[in-house]
């Protein structure tokens, strides 16, 4: 048995291109709500919901609510730079 950090497991997660349109979405530290983060990746609500609740599984993703509304935020700052740092080796998109 390893001991090591599951990598492939966070990868994974950050890889599938809908939970990654919501992490970068959440990366200026706002918490925005599911409609919202559904709309930015392009998803439906249900999807965006099972989306979320991996990214909250593998620790990226909180959630918090606020009367019957829930907002969701990135766990921590080093989840933001870890974006960020995957964003400079990142292709770009073609137009």
């Amino acid at each position: 048995m390893s001991a090591e950090p599951n990598l492939a497991q966070v990868a994974m997660l950050i890889g599938e291109p809908a939970r990654a349109a919501m992490l970068l979405a959440l990366l200026g530290g706002q918490s925005l709500p599911a409609g919202e983060l559904a709309a930015r990746a392009a998803v439906t609500p249900q999807t965006a919901s099972a989306h979320l609740a991996r990214l909250i599984d593998g620790g990226l993703v909180q959630v918090s609510s606020s009367g019957r509304h829930r907002y969701y935020r990135l766990s921590n700052r080093e989840i933001g730079a870890v974006l960020e740092a995957l964003l400079t080796i990142a292709p770009a998109r073609p137009v």
